[in-house]
């Protein structure tokens, strides 16, 4: 069994789901994803996947479009400024 390290002290099952899911959706992307395919990527239940879609859903990061679930365009708007934001640093550290 692993040491309890900072990081696993603060684990909370609840947001793992979020973020296993949004992997799995994001490895779908750009196709719509159906619960059950989901449910066999992730292995979580359809009810915590249902629940855990609302979320993301009511955050913005996911979708329901036809045929499933989809990450929504926020998470790449957040990559964009990121990556926007990154290659303005990197250009201030060369000049």
């Amino acid at each position: 069994m692993p040491t309890d390290t900072s990081s696993e002290r603060y684990r909370n099952d609840t947001q793992q789901q979020l973020i296993t899911l949004a992997h799995a959706l994001a490895r779908t992307w750009p196709e719509p994803a159906a619960i059950a395919v989901l449910a066999q990527e992730t292995g979580l239940s359809r009810d915590q996947i249902l629940r855990t879609l609302s979320n993301l859903q009511i955050g913005g990061w996911a979708e329901r479009g036809k045929g499933g679930w989809l990450l929504s365009p926020s998470l790449s708007q957040i990559s964009e400024r990121m990556r926007l934001s990154l290659a303005q640093l990197h250009l201030r550290y060369l000049e």
